[in-house]
């Protein structure tokens, strides 16, 4: 099976993305909000061997960035559970999904 990914920003959100990193370099972390799909395609051939491939879309839409760095985790390397509620409740607000984080 073979997979592939692909992730479609909006150049607001990139803009707005490079934006928070040029004026902080190095201290910055955060979430990326949007959505994903998938499709699995499957092609028979004449041996009656099935091929399949996977694609997979991230589409960003939102940039959820943190108030500083070391926000996100605790000691152990766990999200937080105050940040997972912070960003659950943005997120589902307004209709969006946690898809990757910086």
């Amino acid at each position: 099976m073979c997979t592939n990914v692909s992730v479609v920003c909006p150049s607001v959100v990139y803009a707005s993305m490079l934006s928070e990193l040029i004026c902080c370099p190095d201290i910055q972390e955060g979430f990326l909000l949007g959505s994903s799909t998938d499709h699995t395609r499957t092609q028979i051939t004449d041996a009656d061997m099935g091929a399949q491939t996977s694609h997979t879309t991230r589409h960003i839409s939102s940039y959820l960035p943190m108030d500083g760095l070391g926000e996100m985790y605790s000691g152990s390397g766990a999200v937080r559970d105050d940040t997972l509620a912070r960003v659950t409740e943005f997120a589902h607000a307004n209709h969006l999904s946690v898809v990757g984080w910086c």
